[in-house]
This record gives structure tokens, sequence and C-alpha cells, in this order.
């Protein structure tokens, strides 16, 4: 998935730094995440990313309901090796977590039940997005092999407000890109949830695979699952940038 924060996407896609030279860079570091960074990642993600997200606000989730949900989603991410910290004077102020897959194994990835309730709304939430835009993929190109086929999952995407519209979220993106390309992976897939998101993405190149809007996502009995209070956000869609 990618839950992004809300109030620095749109400065980033008209920010002037959007397609300058990593010059614009240079007092930040670029750091690839590990097992030691999983405790900073978190209390980042805490600090204003989870209040953010409109999936998370739709809920009214706090951050200890979230907790098995961001811990198992910061914990895989890092893993892999695939996923980057910003850092500013030796403070983390963004970070980009991207996880590692075959198409034989990412089914239901996320153990969504045994998460507190609304973590286990989102989790499950996500991997019905994530199911519905792989069938797409596979329909959609016949010459995949599941056994062989890698990809990219990008599964949170956050920059501090304190440095937005600097270009970051672009770099990032970029920086996950070329690690795709010089491992040979076959694409990139994000579950875009946020509207600012979905921009951002299609600003770089991503297609939309699968889209769900909310008006149909429904309880057993009708009820509609998340209202996003930011009246924008009306649906999740499944996104991908093939390599």
């Amino acid at each position: 998935m990618s839950w992004s924060c809300s109030s620095w996407l749109i400065r980033e896609l008209f920010s002037p730094h959007f397609r300058m030279s990593s010059d614009v860079f240079k007092e930040f570091q670029f750091l690839k995440a590990t097992q030691k960074d999983v405790s900073e990642i978190k209390l980042f993600l805490c600090q204003d990313f989870i209040f953010n997200e409109p999936l998370n606000q739709a809920l009214k989730s706090t951050a200890d309901e979230l907790m098995p949900l961001l811990t198992f989603l910061v914990e895989s991410s890092v893993k892999d090796a695939f996923s980057i910290l910003v850092k500013h004077k030796g403070t983390l102020v963004a970070c980009v977590l991207n996880s590692l897959h075959t198409l034989s194994t990412n089914m239901a990835k996320i153990p969504a039940e045994t998460f507190p309730e609304k973590a286990t709304i989102i989790g499950n939430f996500i991997n019905k997005m994530e199911e519905n835009s792989l069938q797409r993929i596979l329909n959609n190109d016949k010459q995949l092999s599941c056994s062989s086929t890698k990809y990219l999952v990008v599964e949170v995407i956050s920059v501090s407000a304190s440095i937005a519209g600097k270009g970051i979220a672009k770099k990032l993106m970029n920086d996950t890109e070329e690690m795709a390309r010089q491992h040979n992976f076959n694409f990139i897939l994000t579950i875009a949830t946020n509207i600012r998101s979905q921009l951002l993405f299609e600003k770089i190149g991503y297609s939309t695979i699968y889209a769900l809007q909310h008006k149909d996502y429904l309880t057993e009995d009708g009820r509609q699952i998340f209202h996003c209070p930011d009246n924008a956000t009306i649906c999740a869609k499944g996104m991908l940038k093939k390599i």
C-alpha cells in the first residue's frame, strides 16, 4: 500500500525542485533501512503520518490500534533491503518502505485477522486491493510466470511537513525505480489510498490497474466502511509501473 502524509504531496508535484539535480539534496542523507532502524521508523510514522492518512482518519484510529499493522509493514519491508530513509541533521524526515515479492507469494500477505479491529479492517482492505490488482496484472500479461516474476511493493511513503516542497518524494521513487532496474524486477506496485499520493504516482508515470470506490466497499449489512473526512479521497487505486 502507499499510505502517505497529506500535507506535502501537492506541494511536491508543483515544487520548483521537482525536476532539479541531486545538488538540491546535499543537506540530506539517503540511507538503506535496516532492522536496527525499525523503532525509529515507527516513531517517525506515529508523529503525524498515522493521523493524516485517509483510511486511518475515516476509522479514527489511534497509533496503538494500528501499531501491529505498522510493525508488520515496517519489519517486512526493512528485511528486504530495498527501503530508504532520509535524514536531516541526524533526524529522520522521510522514508519509503518497499518490500520484495513474487507473484506466487504475495496473495493476502498481511496477517490482518491477528490484529486489533481497526488494523484488521485496513489490513483486509489492502489485501483485497493487492489481490485484485495482481489478478489484473496477470490477466493483462500472460507471459508473466508466478514463480519467477519479482516485483517491489511501495508499502509506505512519508515525508515530514518540515521538508515539504523539496522534491524528496520524487527522489525516493526515482531511487526505488533504479533499485528495481538493477535487480531486474518486472514492475513496481503500490496501493494508493490518498488522493494526493494517487496524483503523485500518476505524475511520475504510474498507471491505475484497479480502483475500488469507498462507496462500494461495504460491511455484510451494507454499510460503507470508509468515509474519508478530506472529502477528496473517494477510492483506493492499485497503481503499476513496469520496469
